[in-house]
């Protein structure tokens, strides 16, 4: 199962999220909120989009793998959010500088839900459209 792979690999970036973010809080002995440290509120921002965004484009892929999309098209969708979520996290964690990487995330990730919620769509037709569906 290919959605399982992204699940995997999301879940260990999540895990290091959720360390960095532990760290700071450690670093400045800070508990709760971000206490206004801008590196903290950077990491906590960083992880929090993660969580945000991150469940619905898996959703979308395990519907349109189980629907038997080809597994290159899960792949290509995988790929593409796991490089938008660095390109966040890189464009946050920079410190300044990087509001293009961050814009940009922005917008493939969208690119990423319209594209797989539109596959949802086509798959659900009552007739051939021609999506690259294994059979069998």
């Amino acid at each position: 199962m290919v959605t399982g792979l992204y699940a995997a690999l999301f879940a260990l970036m999540q895990i290091w999220l959720t360390i960095q973010v532990a760290l700071r809080r450690k670093k400045h002995s800070i508990a709760y909120g971000h206490g206004d440290n801008e590196e903290l509120a950077r990491h906590i921002h960083v992880s929090g989009n993660f969580a945000e965004t991150v469940p619905m484009a898996l959703f979308l892929m395990l519907i349109l793998e189980t629907g038997g999309l080809d597994y290159w098209v899960i792949h290509a969708l995988g790929l593409t959010m796991l490089a938008s979520r660095i390109l966040h996290a890189a464009g946050i964690l920079s410190g300044g500088g990087q509001a293009i990487l961050k814009r940009a995330s922005v917008w493939i990730t969208l690119g990423v839900y319209a594209l797989a919620a539109i596959l949802c769509i086509m798959m659900w037709l009552p007739v051939d459209i021609g999506l690259p569906i294994q059979y069998g």
